[in-house]
């Protein structure tokens, strides 16, 4: 399995998906991986529409894709339809950009309150 993640990661086809369905597998709170299962109905660019099920493992609950969420960042095999999420450069998930948006939103914030004197005082 893990040989055909790679594979897909360097030559699999760029896709959206929209998330249908999210189930956590793992029953027990623990400190390691947390499994969940996913059916995401997958939006390739030059090719129809398919639904494809997905199993992955994070290591933070809270930065993976939610049911319901859109434009989650695939890759796939166009002939078996094998897909595999794709989210490294996606903020919604991924700790590091997600750190640097939220550093560019502090800088933007106070640059806005240095221009606006009254903004930023306490009462």
């Amino acid at each position: 399995m893990f040989f055909a993640k790679r594979r897909l990661m360097k030559s699999g086809e760029r896709a959206t998906a929209t998330v249908l369905s999210c189930e956590y597998r793992s029953k027990r709170t623990s400190n390691e991986l947390r499994d969940f299962d996913y059916v995401l109905e997958v939006h390739p660019v030059a090719a129809e529409m398919f639904e494809a099920k997905v199993r992955d493992k994070f290591w933070i609950a809270g930065l993976r894709p939610k049911a319901l969420d859109e434009n989650v960042p695939v890759r796939f095999d166009p002939a078996t339809k094998e897909t595999i999420f794709d989210l490294g450069q996606d903020p919604r998930y991924d700790v590091d950009r997600m750190n640097e948006r939220t550093a560019k939103l502090r800088a933007k914030t106070r640059a806005l309150k240095a221009s606006k004197p009254g903004l930023g005082s306490k009462r």
